[in-house]
This record gives C-alpha cells, structure tokens and sequence, in this order.
C-alpha cells in the first residue's frame, strides 16, 4: 500500500483506537489516551525519518566527509575550545533501511555535546541572575523559550555551566517517570544542570536543529531501553554521542522538516475534532 492509502483509507481506526489512561501518578486529568493518532504521529516520523515521505532522495555530495571535517574545525575555533573525542562502537539503536543517497552517523560526528552544573546552592549570590538555568523539568516543554531557574555572572563563573545557543536540542539524562531520553529545542540562550545535555550542529547548513529532534524524538523508547526502562539508571553523555541518527543532504532534511510540522498541525486538528467528539458523546449519555 502507498503512505498516502495507509493514512487516508484508515483514518477512522486512527481515530477511533483509544486506550484508558493509568489511574496512578501525576499529569492531564484526561482517563483516555487518543493512541491511535498519537501512533499515527510515530508513523509520520518513522516515514520522514526513513525517506518515504517526501520525493526526492538527493544525494550526499562526494566531499561531505570533508565539509564535516571544515566545519567541526570551524566551530572548534569559534568555541575556543577543543572538542570532546568519543569512542565509536556498534550501534546502540536499529538502523533501519534508509535511501541509497543517505548515510547512518552518530551524533558526535556531526554535533558538539555540552552538558552543564548545579552551582552551589549553599551560595545564594550564585542565583537569581541574568542567565536562564535549565533542569530536567523544562525539558517537558519542547519548544524551550524561557525557563524559572536563573543563575548569576558568579554561579556561571563557579560552576562547570556554559551558555547554550539557540538551535541546541536538548535530551534528558534521567529524570522521574516519561522525562528521561525527552527531547526539546532550545530557541533561547540558557545554560543547564547535569541532568540534560545540549546537542548542538557544527554547521546548521549540514544538519537542520529540526531534523535533529525529530531523528532522537522517534527513537525515544529505544534510547530509554539502553539503560532499561524499569532501572533507574540514566543515560550518560557517552551514550548520547553514540545515538544513531539518519543523514541526509540538508535541503532532503528541510523538505522532511516541512512536510512533518504540515502534518503534524492536521493531527493536532484531528486530536482536537476526536475529543470534542468524545466529550460531547460523554455528554449526552450522561444526561
């Protein structure tokens, strides 16, 4: 069957496929689950993700190796700093079949890891400053545009954090119940506890920020599985450099981008349309 006939002619078993939500911890007050439409919005990422979702399958150009190379060099440069070397093993997480013209690397090969600190918290001036201070909470957020936590010039000074940029997804290193392995994109300047690392590309016009979230946001139950999702035992910034990650020419990347935010509005739309529907059946035959 075509992508287009899997989706359309079964959209009413998206719709209708609802499981009752866990009685037992924190978050929404809702008791059902729409998990239909929230694996049709896994479907829509695997595609992506795996080239069938938009034409074109561009090649990687014969010198990307080298535009890697310039550009991890470059940002080196402009960081000031010697970039962390990572040990590169057998894939941690599946490598599924992707276009031709494409290639599997690891995060580390085309992003710098950066995680941050806690400064002292028995040093009240280290705290209430101008610099936004992420912990593993904020995570939650997705889209990270501003955050509670806050640290001063001093606790910057006094402690191993440094400013993230704009651009940089972040991922969890532990945290309680679904927050380990959770993803966000960073659109502010912050720094951030031991509990997250940023993810930051050399070069945007090799790897898309996007493309990037997106890539690690599908693979979630799998990176949480590394560590086992009953354990308590976190990720590390090691295990994250070693996450897999398709790599298409970044214009295929902004094409994939595209067409999953179009089609990831529609579901929101279909969500909302679902639990009206529901709402107003629940409704009625109450009354």
């Amino acid at each position: 069957m075509s992508v287009e006939s899997i989706i359309t002619e079964n959209l009413d078993v998206w719709t209708s496929a609802i499981k009752t939500k866990s009685t037992s911890g924190r978050g929404s007050s809702s008791k059902i689950e729409l998990y239909g439409i929230n694996k049709l919005r896994e479907m829509i990422l695997g595609l992506g993700l795996s080239g069938k979702l938009v034409g074109g399958n561009r090649e990687l150009p014969n010198d990307i190796d080298e535009q890697i190379e310039i550009a991890k060099a470059l940002y080196s440069e402009k960081q000031s700093r010697r970039l962390k070397e990572y040990k590169i093993g057998k894939p941690l997480i599946h490598e599924f079949e992707i276009p031709k013209g494409w290639r599997w690397m690891r995060v580390c090969q085309l992003s710098d890891l950066q995680t941050g600190a806690t400064p002292s918290k028995a040093k009240p001036e280290f705290f209430g400053g101008p610099y936004k201070w992420l912990v593993s909470g904020d995570i939650n957020r997705y889209m990270i545009d501003d955050c509670e936590g806050r640290i001063t010039d001093k606790g910057l000074a006094n402690s191993n954090c440094r400013i993230l940029k704009p651009g940089t997804v972040m991922i969890a290193l532990n945290g309680q119940g679904k927050t380990r392995a959770t993803v966000a994109l960073l659109k502010t300047e912050a720094a951030c506890n031991q509990s997250l690392v940023g993810i930051t590309p050399f070069d945007e016009k090799l790897l898309h920020p996007l493309f990037l979230l997106y890539a690690l946001k599908y693979r979630y139950i799998e990176i949480r599985n590394i560590t086992g999702q009953k354990q308590r035992r976190g990720l590390n910034m090691g295990l994250v450099a070693e996450l897999s990650i398709p790599f298409p020419p970044v214009d295929e990347q902004k094409n994939i981008v595209t067409k999953i935010d179009e089609l990831m509005i529609l579901c929101d739309q279909l969500e909302s349309q679902t639990e009206a529907s529901i709402e107003a059946h629940q409704t009625l035959v109450k009354s």
